[in-house]
């Protein structure tokens, strides 16, 4: 698999430049901002022409809303404010997926204006923070003893991918905790496992989703597909479609949804700059993440659920119709001996 492909200069350099202008008249309207920075996608050199920009506000006393959004041109820019206190409990959390996500985001965070080096003492208390090690190693079990059924079950004899596809899922998220920039989304899973030397256990999840590789018209066939089964998804539970989703940017009152549509726009951004197997990764992962919301219908696994809710049909065709790459489990356990090994260097310095 080719490496992922960098960010234009030009596209970074114009969002940084934003971002400045940004911070300048936040300065301008608010003189309690104690420090302002980028975070996310600018943050880490990966934006593209479509990507949002976001900011962090370090303030006295943040304004009546969490987060404030305004677009410059085609650019939306949201601005979160945190309190100091706020900002250091977020980078030092341990815990699980989503705390250490926010975690590493303020830890990555480049600083804009920061007199007093606030983001050096935000990136000290993320690089210290840990996943909540009991629940690692149970789950760490959990997906070796799936693997292991997944091999006697056979491989590539199963009657879909999805039981390695589940598999490898699990997993890659258990990986990526181990890394500083930990899992932040499915647009950068494929990268972050490939820049952490684990380019075959990415070629390996890819070829779970159906793709050994992808061309435009995989893409765009499952980017759709996976549209349709976001907004049956959405209808049966009354959430609104994805291109309101999309629109609305920070939704906390649709939260699953709202995630779940902007992975699936992500996998669009993916498509448009010509890496066409993320792309069709990310959309088969959105559609999973949906089906996971249809609680009410929760038995078995994934396809099961989809099946119950009369989505099955709409589910498959997220996923291309090839086999996984053969040795997938053998890769899949090289990853978790590496799991393994970090679990115990951090009972080692405990």
């Amino acid at each position: 698999m080719a490496p992922a492909v960098a960010v234009e200069n030009s596209v970074l350099e114009d969002h940084i430049a934003l971002a400045a202008a940004e911070a300048r008249v936040l300065r301008a309207s608010n003189n309690a901002i104690d420090a302002i920075g980028i975070v996310g996608s600018t943050a880490l050199g990966r934006c593209d022409i479509g990507s949002d920009i976001d900011l962090v506000a370090i303030v006295a006393e943040p304004p009546g809303k969490a987060v404030t959004s305004r677009n410059i041109g085609a650019v939306r820019i949201d601005v979160e404010w945190l309190r100091w206190d706020e900002a250091v409990a977020t980078a030092s959390q341990g815990g699980w997926a989503w705390e250490l996500r926010k975690s590493a985001r303020l830890g990555a965070a480049v600083p804009l204006y920061d007199p007093s080096n606030r983001f050096a003492d935000l990136a000290r208390c993320a690089a210290a923070a840990r996943p909540d090690l009991q629940r690692y190693a149970t789950e760490l079990q959990a997906v070796r003893q799936r693997l292991a059924e997944v091999a006697e079950a056979g491989e590539t004899d199963s009657a879909s991918n999805e039981p390695l596809r589940g598999v490898l899922d699990s997993l890659a998220l258990l990986f990526l905790l181990t890394t500083p920039n930990r899992y932040q989304k499915a647009k950068w899973t494929i990268e972050d496992l490939i820049a952490a030397d684990e380019s075959l256990f990415a070629s390996a999840l890819i070829g779970a989703y159906g793709f050994a590789e992808a061309d435009q018209g995989d893409a765009t066939r499952r980017i759709r597909a996976a549209e349709d089964c976001l907004n049956a998804v959405f209808d049966r539970l009354e959430q609104p479609a994805v291109a309101a989703l999309v629109a609305m940017g920070y939704a906390p009152e649709h939260v699953e949804a709202s995630y779940c549509a902007r992975t699936l726009a992500d996998a669009r951004d993916l498509a448009r700059v010509e890496r066409y197997a993320e792309a069709a990764y990310v959309a088969g992962f959105a559609a999973r993440l949906a089906i996971g919301m249809l609680r009410d219908c929760a038995s078995g696994g994934l396809e099961a659920m989809a099946a119950t809710a009369g989505f099955g049909a709409l589910y498959a065709a997220c996923f291309g119709e090839r086999r996984p790459r053969p040795g997938s489990v053998a890769i899949a356990g090289r990853t978790i001996d590496r799991c393994a090994d970090w679990l115990i260097q951090q009972g080692d310095r405990a």
